[in-house]
């Protein structure tokens, strides 16, 4: 005997949900300052909390699943402004959750397996995937176990995985529609390389409205720099019946950049000679010249709609899954207006 009174057992996150009447997703969320909950709610979690002594930690809740701290989070590549808009609404999604956030870059052939392995070895409380379907959804629910994962800008394939994702097809459908609408009736289309989802999607989108375009109006750039965008602009503007085209369609905004500089060292006037598209809406689309038309990928709400739905799978431990589409939207400027 110490005599010293028994220490009281630290409730927990389910016993204040309890408490409260109301779900343990609803409480985390409150705790986590989410906008989707009241400020009523909020205020009265916060005070049921403070009264019955409970205080998060996510290190202690690390501990009790055998997690670490940190979320691990995949991209493509680290020097395109797309991906880091990305970066910041999955940060702004843990915010003051406690979680860290780290970035590791898949920039080559299998890396998201590899990553995804060092980020389960390291006992990430979650993974996020930008992307990424180089790699099959199967593959890497064998390597991540019982982590759970999220996948970003793609449909899931795995039915233990949520998903945030958009429309590539449909949006490029809409965008070769509207540069018809503008009277362009010979559109080529300069498609990022075949190795994502969304790659293949954006192609269908443009085939799917230009069935009797010339095969040769088509090109599939080396990479998604804005040099690939110069390079893949030279070579079809070099293929026989490229005299006929009068419009463009980037698959990527960075593309699109780098052909704009293309046509205006050839001399060619966008858009009076040739209207120029992009997607993604990046934002130096906006101070391009001219400034560029382009389909608005709402990558910040994408990163954060998907952090979102980590953070709830990891604090509620949760097996159902959700497939949230957010919608696109055509934004016209000068560079498709005659």
């Amino acid at each position: 005997m110490t005599g010293r009174p028994e220490r009281e057992a630290a409730i927990n996150i389910y016993d204040l949900a309890k408490h409260l009447g109301i779900s343990s997703g609803t409480v985390s969320r409150a705790l986590n300052d989410r906008p989707e909950v009241s400020a009523a709610t909020r205020e009265r979690v916060l005070e049921a909390a403070a009264k019955l002594g409970f205080s998060p930690s996510p290190l202690a809740r690390g501990l009790a699943r055998n997690r670490s701290q940190t979320i691990g989070v995949i991209v493509p590549t680290s020097d395109d402004p797309f991906f880091l808009s990305f970066a910041r609404g999955v940060q702004g999604a843990f915010g003051a959750s406690g979680y860290s956030v780290v970035l590791s870059f898949a920039d080559a052939p299998d890396s998201i397996a590899g990553a995804s392995r060092s980020f389960v070895a390291s006992r990430s409380a979650g993974i996020l995937i930008l992307g990424g379907s180089e790699v099959t959804d199967e593959k890497i629910a064998k390597i991540v176990g019982e982590t759970p994962v999220v996948v970003a800008l793609r449909k899931a394939q795995h039915a233990e995985f949520s998903s945030v994702f958009v429309d590539h097809e449909g949006g490029a459908r809409a965008m070769v529609q509207l540069l018809l609408d503008r009277g362009n009736q010979n559109i080529a289309f300069v498609s990022l390389p075949l190795t994502s989802q969304a790659a293949h999607e954006r192609l269908r989108g443009y085939r799917s409205v230009t069935k009797g375009a010339d095969p040769a109006w088509t090109v599939v750039a080396r990479g998604g720099k804005p040099l690939d965008g110069v390079e893949a602009t030279v070579e079809l503007m070099s293929r026989p019946g490229s005299e006929q085209l009068d419009a463009i369609f980037y698959a990527s905004d960075a593309l699109a950049t780098g052909g704009l500089n293309s046509l205006f060292s050839k001399g060619i006037d966008v858009p009076a000679d040739i209207a120029v598209a992009g997607f993604g809406d990046i934002d130096s689309s906006a101070v391009t010249v001219p400034p560029l038309t382009t389909v608005r990928v709402p990558m910040h709400d994408v990163g954060y709609r998907a952090g979102s739905l980590l953070l709830e799978a990891i604090e509620e431990g949760s097996a159902m899954t959700q497939d949230i589409e957010l919608a696109l939207e055509l934004i016209e400027r000068a560079s498709t207006r005659s």
